[in-house]
């Protein structure tokens, strides 16, 4: 059975969401969950990433950064964060030693570079802090039922989100009749002329499986770019 945050980081939910704390709301209910088209996923200019989250297994803190090409610097801020780090853990100290190397590891980044920047997503638990990537990402979320899970999927995936986007295609979320659809955007093949940048509408659906429902060539992909 999926768990939200232990109850320690859900009553400091309130306090330590960094980024988007407008998308949220306390005791898990959020954007993508009720049914019916909601507001676009960007707070400003920032992606909400960790709310809401239905985890296989309970934690105490949810944190997304950016990877900066699969190396995260210690001094990043998050992107977007749920729960208090460490909240749980005997040793404090330790656990927030943990979390620093885990800021500048180069492991697990979530992202493949399909014109996707790399994130990184870290999760404590009592002492134990962990790095997830697009290998462990679904055995962390389990089935993809909230619209940050679908998010966090899509980025695994090569889509991107782009926050700042002056065509104003923002991503936008509701929940469908399979799934959670999604707008983003998707590189198709940059060297291909045929291909290129792509708006795209998608259903993620609990298995993770990706729906594409429809798609809008933004830029055509340029074969001189790829000498």
């Amino acid at each position: 059975m999926k768990s939200a945050l232990a109850p320690l980081g859900v009553l400091a939910l309130g306090a330590m969401l960094i980024a988007c704390s407008s998308g949220a709301q306390a005791g898990g209910t959020s954007v993508g969950t009720t049914g019916g088209t909601v507001a676009p996923l960007c707070a400003g200019t920032e992606l909400a990433a960790t709310h809401p989250l239905n985890l296989a297994q309970p934690a105490d803190f949810v944190g997304f950064m950016d990877g900066v090409n699969q190396h995260a610097a210690a001094d990043s801020v998050w992107l977007d964060s749920t729960g208090t780090a460490c909240a749980t853990a005997l040793d404090k100290a330790a656990c927030a030693a943990k979390v620093h190397d885990a800021r500048i590891a180069y492991d697990h980044a979530l992202g493949n570079g399909n014109g996707s920047t790399f994130y990184r997503l870290i999760i404590t638990r009592g002492d134990a802090v962990e790095v997830i990537g697009n290998d462990n990402l679904l055995d962390t979320i389990g089935a993809v039922d909230t619209s940050s899970e679908a998010v966090l999927y899509l980025i695994s995936q090569g889509y991107s989100f782009d926050c700042h986007a002056e065509d104003k295609a923002l991503p936008s979320v509701a929940t469908g009749a399979t799934g959670i659809e999604i707008t983003t955007r998707y590189l198709n093949g940059i060297c291909d002329p045929k291909g290129g940048l792509e708006r795209r509408h998608v259903s993620v659906h609990p298995d993770a499986t990706i729906e594409i429902l429809d798609k809008t060539l933004i830029s055509p992909g340029s074969p001189g770019s790829c000498g």
